[in-house]
Protein backbone atom coordinates (compact mmCIF):
# COMPACT_ATOMS: atom_id res chain seq x y z
CA UNK A 1 0.00 0.00 0.00
CA UNK A 2 1.56 3.62 -0.58
CA UNK A 3 1.77 6.08 1.80
CA UNK A 4 2.04 9.80 0.77
CA UNK A 5 5.65 11.10 2.49
CA UNK A 6 3.90 13.69 4.19
CA UNK A 7 0.78 11.77 5.58
CA UNK A 8 0.67 11.92 9.22
CA UNK A 9 1.86 8.77 10.98
CA UNK A 10 -1.49 8.66 13.85
CA UNK A 11 -5.06 9.76 13.71
CA UNK A 12 -5.45 13.73 14.52
CA UNK A 13 -8.67 13.29 15.14
CA UNK A 14 -8.39 11.26 18.12
CA UNK A 15 -5.17 11.91 18.70
CA UNK A 16 -4.18 15.14 18.51
CA UNK A 17 -0.84 16.87 18.51
CA UNK A 18 -1.21 19.55 21.31
CA UNK A 19 0.04 22.84 21.95
CA UNK A 20 3.39 21.47 22.11
CA UNK A 21 3.73 20.15 19.08
CA UNK A 22 4.88 17.44 20.12
CA UNK A 23 2.55 14.53 21.20
CA UNK A 24 1.56 11.10 19.93
CA UNK A 25 4.05 10.86 16.72
CA UNK A 26 6.98 11.09 19.35
CA UNK A 27 6.03 7.76 20.38
CA UNK A 28 6.00 4.21 19.39
CA UNK A 29 2.35 3.13 20.18
CA UNK A 30 1.34 6.76 18.40
CA UNK A 31 2.78 5.58 15.26
CA UNK A 32 0.98 4.06 12.27
CA UNK A 33 1.78 0.08 12.37
CA UNK A 34 1.81 0.52 8.23
CA UNK A 35 4.15 3.27 8.48
CA UNK A 36 6.63 1.11 10.59
CA UNK A 37 8.45 -0.59 7.91
CA UNK A 38 9.14 2.05 5.32
CA UNK A 39 10.11 4.47 8.18
CA UNK A 40 12.16 2.47 10.61
CA UNK A 41 13.51 -0.82 8.58
CA UNK A 42 11.64 -2.92 10.77
CA UNK A 43 8.49 -5.12 10.52
CA UNK A 44 6.33 -4.08 13.85
CA UNK A 45 6.00 -2.07 16.85
CA UNK A 46 7.10 -5.02 19.30
CA UNK A 47 10.68 -4.64 17.41
CA UNK A 48 10.79 -1.14 17.60
CA UNK A 49 10.23 -1.67 21.47
CA UNK A 50 12.94 -4.29 21.42
CA UNK A 51 15.21 -1.78 20.11
CA UNK A 52 14.79 1.05 22.36
CA UNK A 53 14.78 -1.28 25.22
CA UNK A 54 17.99 -3.04 24.05
CA UNK A 55 19.95 0.20 23.76
CA UNK A 56 18.64 1.20 27.23
CA UNK A 57 17.59 4.53 26.27
CA UNK A 58 16.36 6.64 29.62
CA UNK A 59 12.95 7.98 30.65
CA UNK A 60 14.06 11.56 29.91
CA UNK A 61 16.91 13.04 28.24
CA UNK A 62 18.02 16.78 28.99
CA UNK A 63 20.87 18.64 26.95
CA UNK A 64 23.26 21.09 28.01
CA UNK A 65 21.02 23.28 26.34
CA UNK A 66 17.82 22.53 28.74
CA UNK A 67 15.93 21.02 25.95
CA UNK A 68 14.57 17.93 27.21
CA UNK A 69 12.73 14.73 25.48
CA UNK A 70 11.53 11.45 26.26
CA UNK A 71 14.24 8.43 25.58
CA UNK A 72 11.11 6.76 22.88
CA UNK A 73 11.29 10.09 21.08
CA UNK A 74 15.17 10.75 20.63
CA UNK A 75 15.16 6.70 19.28
CA UNK A 76 12.06 7.30 17.07
CA UNK A 77 14.08 10.72 15.98
CA UNK A 78 17.59 9.16 15.36
CA UNK A 79 16.41 5.94 13.98
CA UNK A 80 13.51 7.65 11.50
CA UNK A 81 16.66 9.97 10.15
CA UNK A 82 18.85 7.50 9.87
CA UNK A 83 16.49 5.41 7.67
CA UNK A 84 15.19 8.65 5.62
CA UNK A 85 18.04 10.59 5.33
CA UNK A 86 17.47 11.14 1.27
CA UNK A 87 13.97 12.15 1.91
CA UNK A 88 13.89 14.55 4.94
CA UNK A 89 13.05 18.15 4.87
CA UNK A 90 12.00 20.35 7.48
CA UNK A 91 8.28 19.81 6.61
CA UNK A 92 7.92 16.48 7.44
CA UNK A 93 10.52 16.52 10.32
CA UNK A 94 7.34 19.13 11.64
CA UNK A 95 4.66 17.05 10.93
CA UNK A 96 5.85 13.86 12.15
CA UNK A 97 7.57 15.31 15.22
CA UNK A 98 6.44 18.63 16.20
CA UNK A 99 10.31 20.04 15.93
CA UNK A 100 9.10 23.05 14.33
CA UNK A 101 12.89 24.74 14.28
CA UNK A 102 15.96 23.11 12.99
CA UNK A 103 18.14 23.60 16.34
CA UNK A 104 15.41 21.10 17.81
CA UNK A 105 15.37 18.99 15.73
CA UNK A 106 19.23 18.90 16.06
CA UNK A 107 19.68 18.76 19.32
CA UNK A 108 17.35 15.37 19.58
CA UNK A 109 19.15 13.60 16.80
CA UNK A 110 22.38 15.15 19.02
CA UNK A 111 21.07 13.35 22.16
CA UNK A 112 21.02 10.25 19.98
CA UNK A 113 24.13 10.41 18.36
CA UNK A 114 25.81 11.04 21.90
CA UNK A 115 23.62 8.21 23.94
CA UNK A 116 24.69 5.57 21.10
CA UNK A 117 28.42 6.29 20.76
CA UNK A 118 28.96 6.74 24.35
CA UNK A 119 27.05 3.43 25.62
CA UNK A 120 27.38 1.81 22.19
CA UNK A 121 30.33 2.97 20.30
CA UNK A 122 32.58 -0.04 21.28
CA UNK A 123 30.86 -2.60 19.58
CA UNK A 124 32.07 -0.95 16.47
CA UNK A 125 35.57 0.40 16.95
CA UNK A 126 36.51 -2.98 19.11
CA UNK A 127 34.47 -5.88 18.03
CA UNK A 128 36.65 -7.94 16.00
CA UNK A 129 36.93 -10.18 18.99
CA UNK A 130 33.33 -10.85 18.91
CA UNK A 131 33.17 -12.07 15.02
CA UNK A 132 35.96 -14.55 14.91
CA UNK A 133 34.06 -17.66 15.44
CA UNK A 134 31.64 -16.59 12.84
CA UNK A 135 33.93 -16.01 9.94
CA UNK A 136 33.48 -19.66 9.02
CA UNK A 137 30.40 -19.12 8.36
CA UNK A 138 30.80 -15.56 6.29
CA UNK A 139 33.44 -16.93 4.03
CA UNK A 140 31.03 -19.55 3.25
CA UNK A 141 28.43 -16.71 2.28
CA UNK A 142 30.66 -14.95 0.00
CA UNK A 143 31.92 -18.14 -1.51
CA UNK A 144 28.39 -19.11 -1.85
CA UNK A 145 27.57 -15.98 -3.84
CA UNK A 146 30.68 -16.40 -6.05
CA UNK A 147 29.26 -19.65 -7.23
CA UNK A 148 25.82 -18.17 -8.19
CA UNK A 149 27.82 -15.66 -10.18
CA UNK A 150 29.81 -18.53 -11.62
CA UNK A 151 33.03 -18.03 -9.90
CA UNK A 152 34.19 -21.18 -8.40
CA UNK A 153 37.12 -21.01 -5.69
CA UNK A 154 38.76 -24.43 -3.89
CA UNK A 155 37.32 -26.03 -0.60
CA UNK A 156 39.60 -23.66 1.39
CA UNK A 157 38.65 -20.09 0.43
CA UNK A 158 39.28 -17.79 3.09
CA UNK A 159 38.62 -14.45 2.78
CA UNK A 160 35.44 -13.41 5.56
CA UNK A 161 35.20 -9.86 5.05
CA UNK A 162 35.66 -6.44 2.86
CA UNK A 163 37.41 -3.31 3.68
CA UNK A 164 38.03 -0.05 2.00
CA UNK A 165 37.51 3.98 2.64
CA UNK A 166 34.39 6.21 2.69
CA UNK A 167 34.93 9.72 2.15
CA UNK A 168 32.51 12.63 3.06
CA UNK A 169 33.11 15.54 1.04
CA UNK A 170 32.07 18.60 3.20
CA UNK A 171 32.62 22.47 2.76
CA UNK A 172 35.92 24.17 2.72
CA UNK A 173 37.55 24.69 6.23
CA UNK A 174 38.90 27.77 7.25
CA UNK A 175 37.79 29.82 4.47
CA UNK A 176 36.49 32.43 6.03
CA UNK A 177 38.15 35.08 8.43
CA UNK A 178 39.68 34.65 11.72
CA UNK A 179 37.00 37.38 13.13
CA UNK A 180 34.47 39.52 12.34
CA UNK A 181 35.08 43.19 10.67
CA UNK A 182 36.50 44.77 7.99
CA UNK A 183 39.99 43.93 6.85
CA UNK A 184 39.74 40.60 9.13
CA UNK A 185 42.84 38.07 9.07
CA UNK A 186 42.28 35.32 6.79
CA UNK A 187 42.82 31.70 8.04
CA UNK A 188 45.94 30.13 6.84
CA UNK A 189 45.80 28.62 3.75
CA UNK A 190 47.20 25.29 5.26
CA UNK A 191 43.92 24.49 7.07
CA UNK A 192 41.79 24.21 3.94
CA UNK A 193 45.15 21.84 2.35
CA UNK A 194 44.81 19.42 5.78
CA UNK A 195 41.85 18.50 4.60
CA UNK A 196 41.75 18.54 0.41
CA UNK A 197 42.30 15.17 -1.72
CA UNK A 198 43.65 15.97 -4.94
CA UNK A 199 42.58 12.43 -6.87
CA UNK A 200 38.82 13.27 -5.75
CA UNK A 201 38.74 17.17 -5.82
CA UNK A 202 37.28 17.35 -2.09
CA UNK A 203 37.66 18.44 1.23
CA UNK A 204 36.09 15.75 3.91
CA UNK A 205 36.85 13.02 5.95
CA UNK A 206 37.22 9.16 5.85
CA UNK A 207 36.38 6.10 7.18
CA UNK A 208 37.41 2.69 7.24
CA UNK A 209 35.18 -0.03 7.50
CA UNK A 210 35.41 -4.07 7.77
CA UNK A 211 32.37 -4.76 6.03
CA UNK A 212 30.58 -8.28 6.56
CA UNK A 213 28.11 -10.48 4.53
CA UNK A 214 25.73 -9.60 6.99
CA UNK A 215 25.86 -6.24 6.07
CA UNK A 216 27.71 -6.17 9.93
CA UNK A 217 30.57 -3.68 10.08
CA UNK A 218 33.12 -6.06 12.29
CA UNK A 219 35.57 -2.58 12.28
CA UNK A 220 35.45 1.02 11.99
CA UNK A 221 38.43 3.34 12.52
CA UNK A 222 38.21 6.98 12.06
CA UNK A 223 37.72 9.85 11.09
CA UNK A 224 40.64 11.41 9.83
CA UNK A 225 41.31 13.69 6.57
CA UNK A 226 40.74 12.50 3.64
CA UNK A 227 43.90 13.77 2.63
CA UNK A 228 45.47 10.20 3.61
CA UNK A 229 45.55 7.40 1.56
CA UNK A 230 43.90 3.78 2.28
CA UNK A 231 47.40 2.38 2.86
CA UNK A 232 47.94 5.01 6.13
CA UNK A 233 44.23 3.97 7.87
CA UNK A 234 45.20 0.79 7.42
CA UNK A 235 48.80 1.37 8.87
CA UNK A 236 47.52 3.61 11.94
CA UNK A 237 44.39 1.56 12.48
CA UNK A 238 46.38 -1.17 12.91
CA UNK A 239 43.79 -3.57 11.81
CA UNK A 240 46.30 -5.96 10.51
CA UNK A 241 47.27 -6.91 13.62
CA UNK A 242 44.08 -6.57 15.23
CA UNK A 243 42.83 -9.16 12.67
CA UNK A 244 46.08 -11.25 13.21
CA UNK A 245 45.89 -11.61 17.25
CA UNK A 246 42.16 -12.45 17.25
CA UNK A 247 42.43 -15.70 14.93
CA UNK A 248 45.72 -16.53 16.82
CA UNK A 249 46.22 -20.47 17.42
CA UNK A 250 43.28 -21.08 14.75
CA UNK A 251 44.18 -23.65 11.96
CA UNK A 252 42.13 -21.56 9.46
CA UNK A 253 43.66 -18.00 9.21
CA UNK A 254 40.61 -16.06 7.40
CA UNK A 255 41.62 -12.60 5.32
CA UNK A 256 40.00 -9.47 4.36
CA UNK A 257 39.64 -8.64 0.94
CA UNK A 258 40.34 -5.03 -0.75
CA UNK A 259 40.72 -3.28 -3.82
CA UNK A 260 43.87 -2.63 -5.48
CA UNK A 261 45.24 -0.02 -3.05
CA UNK A 262 46.19 -2.95 -0.78
CA UNK A 263 48.64 -4.99 -3.37
CA UNK A 264 51.49 -4.20 -2.02
CA UNK A 265 50.92 -5.69 1.35
CA UNK A 266 53.06 -8.97 1.05
CA UNK A 267 51.74 -11.78 3.77
CA UNK A 268 49.62 -9.25 5.81
CA UNK A 269 46.06 -10.48 6.55
CA UNK A 270 44.50 -7.64 4.03
CA UNK A 271 45.05 -8.67 0.29
CA UNK A 272 43.71 -8.16 -2.95
CA UNK A 273 44.21 -9.84 -6.40
CA UNK A 274 46.80 -9.29 -6.81
CA UNK A 275 48.82 -10.38 -3.82
CA UNK A 276 46.91 -14.11 -4.48
CA UNK A 277 48.04 -14.02 -7.86
CA UNK A 278 51.77 -13.36 -6.66
CA UNK A 279 51.82 -16.11 -3.89
CA UNK A 280 54.23 -18.90 -4.32
CA UNK A 281 52.43 -22.49 -3.95
CA UNK A 282 54.88 -22.85 -0.53
CA UNK A 283 53.28 -19.80 0.58
CA UNK A 284 49.58 -21.05 -0.43
CA UNK A 285 50.49 -23.97 1.30
CA UNK A 286 51.42 -22.43 4.73
CA UNK A 287 49.23 -19.55 4.77
CA UNK A 288 45.97 -21.56 3.61
CA UNK A 289 44.87 -19.06 1.14
CA UNK A 290 43.69 -19.01 -2.33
Amino acid sequence: MYLEATSLPFDVKTEPIGDDKRGPAATIDGWDDLRVPEDFRVDTKVELWGLCDGFQFPAFIKTKSRHKFTGEEVFLFGLYRLCNSTKLSNEIINIRFGFHTKSLASECFRSFLDHMVNNWGYLLTNNVGFWVDKLPHTTYAIRRKCQELGVIFPIDFNIAAFTDDTMNAACRPGGGPRRDGTYAPRNDPLIQRAWYNGWKKLHGMKWQTVDLPNGMNAHVWGAVSVRHNDLWTLSNSNLNDLWRDAQLGRPMQYNIYGDSAYMHLNLSHVRSRHNYEQLTEREKVENRVM
